[in-house]
């Protein structure tokens, strides 16, 4: 019933676990499809398997962004290693099972382990990561002396990089088992709790929960409140922090809500006041390049393009080495805008 990958959800919302227990699993998304070909490739490596396919047993076809990433988490984790091998845990109560994508333990040391490899481009932060803890108890090292739990993320831009680590020493790792494993007595209860946060965005549960639903339906009431008042910065800050959570809060209930009315609309089911139509695509040229082109010369406009390139994205994904890319391209920096101080408590405490 609980599994490691679902941890982020369920050690916030002990209720969802259940709630996700009869829900359908979603199909693979591209972007799914794409990670399970760049694990594939780095459990090939790792196995002395070193022969490059070009196209992976999911259909994928790789490319020299898949070469690289799945080089950089072997070269990270480095030999000696245990990969995909299936364990299990009883230490935070029910029996929980999973599969690492590297685990080891250092004797010498007497440090626990484990790399997860993350292939996709939104950020997963290293520290207080519950998969990887999880996985760390899997061994069951009881002389352990420190943890090191580790990320391994090429394509998400992080101001730590793409390889990130939570270091735990054995003094403080029982205190982060605890909050795991209260959790997870707490999902396999009898009444186990619901919280909205940010684990709701991929909830399968979050259409049919209560919490959810109340939460969104008391950020609008809010919203529609207004005051006028001299706020110091101080309470400004505290209340966009709260203001946040609730918009994100609005934003999960509407993305549950919409999944499930288009669902029922291609069932074939009607919705009051409600009916699914495409949205607004582009306009398109119906005819070949040649032809647009003598159009617009007969009544005197070029609607030639000036020369141009691709994006340095763009000659990634079709096989220019990234190391070439990265000498010949410079990430600009966007707009300014706020973000989550995690070394702020308060913040620490809304967003978790």
């Amino acid at each position: 019933m609980l599994r490691p990958s679902n941890a982020p959800r369920w050690v916030r919302c002990a209720g969802s676990a259940r709630g996700e227990a009869g829900e359908p699993e979603q199909p693979d998304s591209d972007a799914a499809r794409e990670g399970t070909a760049a694990h594939w490739l780095a459990t090939q490596w790792t196995g002395g398997l070193a022969d490059l396919h070009e196209v992976a047993p999911n259909g994928v076809q790789l490319t020299d962004e898949h070469v690289q990433a799945a080089r950089l988490y072997v070269d990270t984790v480095g030999a000696g290693a245990i990969h995909e091998q299936r364990m299990a845990t009883e230490t935070f109560g029910p029996l929980i099972e999973g599969t690492p994508d590297a685990i080891d333990y250092d004797r010498d040391t007497r440090t626990v382990r484990v790399w997860d490899f993350k292939y996709g481009r939104g950020v997963v932060e290293s520290v207080d990561n519950y998969q990887t803890l999880i996985y760390s108890a899997m061994l069951h090292a009881t002389d352990a002396e420190r943890y090191e739990l580790t990320i391994v993320q090429p394509r998400a831009y992080h101001p730590d990089g793409p390889v990130r680590t939570w270091t735990i020493p054995a003094a403080e790792y029982p205190r982060h088992i605890e909050i795991v494993r209260d959790s997870a007595l707490n999902a396999v209860g009898d009444a186990p709790l619901t919280r909205v946060g940010r684990q709701c965005r991929y909830c399968r549960a979050r259409w049919k929960c209560n919490s959810l639903q109340v939460a969104g339906a008391d950020a609008a009431d809010r919203a529609d409140a207004a005051a006028m008042i001299d706020q110091p910065i101080a309470d400004a800050a505290l209340e966009y922090t709260y203001l946040t959570a609730a918009f994100k809060a609005l934003e999960y209930r509407l993305a549950a809500l919409d999944e499930r009315l288009l669902g029922e609309i291609r069932g074939g089911g009607k919705i009051p006041g409600y009916t699914a139509t495409p949205g607004q695509g582009s306009t398109v040229w119906n005819l070949p390049v040649d032809a647009i082109v003598a159009a617009g010369d007969l009544v005197g406009v070029d609607v030639r393009k000036p020369l141009d390139v691709i994006t340095p994205k763009q000659a990634v994904k079709a096989g220019v080495s990234m190391l070439l890319v990265g000498a010949l391209s410079e990430k600009k920096p966007g707009a300014l805008k706020l973000a989550v101080d995690n070394r702020n408590e308060l913040a620490r405490k809304v967003f978790t």
